[in-house]
């Protein structure tokens, strides 16, 4: 049932890489509100479940109306197995379900970029609009409702803004910026990888219609950009807002540096490399606020644990690898063979 479930509405896709960042957020205004863990557990759980058949909406509805297109390049597609009358009422569903914890969420404003961010949902897919078709809107569209809206909607639930707090503002606009931006970079890859169905399919694939020489020369500059103002909320913040920062500059560094010049690592493919911003957004930053949560409150160690039993965290893995098989194996070797050589010259 839950493997069913999980291919229909293509949790695969987006569970591990959309949900983590905005969470992430969210988890940096309860940091920043200093709020107790009894009083953020309901807010937290009712804004999971509204992103998740939000986000499940999103998916589903854009497979239901990719069916016959899917159909003449051979792409999978689970929509396709369904009537239309259970599509409907499978749409119904997760329509509701991402409405009704809005209304223990009750904030206003936060409600309408929700509206906004499933209307752009809507007119992204579904004919006549269906921005999709469109290379520039549809990049533009997608950063939109899978980044930069669930980012402001975490903004506006989680974290105090007010003009006495104004740094917090303006180092969270620095955030928002990142997002946007991380948002254009993630679907150009995505274009740039879907490129030879997209030429089969007609569709507003930005690839596509300018080359994919041009579309990574783009994603260079968004990369660039997206790095640079990420540096930035990181030095701002770390000034302004919270010290504790200063230690995520360097952790940051350190594992992108480590990432691109792995050598088990390597890749021929330039998109692949530009992925590893995603996992700073991905893992290390909502890992380390949850860190910092604890350290405040231990009782924010049960959602730490929480967020490691939900999500794959690469950089945990990537640690673990370091550890236990390079620096583990490379200790056990030296010391075997020093070993054996010394009985080797006793012996022999």
């Amino acid at each position: 049932m839950l493997k069913t479930i999980k291919q229909i509405f293509r949790l695969k896709d987006w569970w591990n890489h959309i949900f983590p960042p905005i969470l992430g957020i969210a988890y940096l205004g309860v940091l920043l509100n200093q709020i107790e863990v009894k009083m953020v557990w309901s807010k937290l759980l009712m804004f999971f479940i509204s992103f998740l058949f939000t986000a499940a909406f999103g998916f589903f509805l854009n497979d239901i109306f990719d069916i016959e297109i899917d159909r003449k390049v051979g792409k999978t597609n689970f929509a396709k197995r369904f009537s239309k009358s259970t599509r409907v009422l499978m749409i119904i569903i997760v329509v509701v379900g991402s409405i009704i914890p809005w209304i223990y969420l009750d904030h206003r404003l936060g409600f309408i970029v929700f509206i906004l961010q499933m209307i752009l949902l809507i007119v992204y897919s579904s004919p006549p609009i269906r921005l999709k078709n469109f290379s520039v809107l549809s990049v533009i569209t997608d950063a939109f409702y899978s980044s930069l809206l669930p980012s402001i909607i975490a903004v506006l639930l989680f974290v105090p803004i007010s003009m006495n707090l104004i740094h917090y503002n303006y180092g969270l606009s620095l955030l928002l910026i990142v997002m946007f931006f991380r948002g254009l970079r993630n679907i150009l890859i995505h274009h740039i990888k879907d490129i030879e169905n997209d030429k089969n399919s007609n569709s507003g694939n930005f690839a596509v219609k300018y080359g994919s020489n041009t579309t990574i020369k783009l994603l260079k500059v968004i990369t660039l950009i997206e790095s640079f103002v990420y540096i930035i909320f990181l030095i701002y913040f770390t000034y302004f807002c919270n010290i504790w920062f200063v230690v995520l500059i360097p952790i940051s560094l350190l594992y992108f540096v480590s990432k691109r010049f792995d050598s088990a690592n390597k890749s021929n493919l330039v998109t692949d490399h530009m992925q590893i911003l995603n996992d700073l957004y991905e893992d290390i930053f909502p890992l380390f606020i949850l860190i910092l949560l604890a350290f405040f409150d231990n009782y924010f160690i049960i959602l730490l644990i929480i967020h490691l039993i939900l999500f794959r965290n690469k950089m945990l893995i990537f640690l673990l690898h370091l550890i236990f098989i390079r620096i583990a194996y490379g200790i056990i070797y030296r010391k075997s063979c020093g070993l054996i050589n010394r009985i080797c010259k006793t012996n022999f």
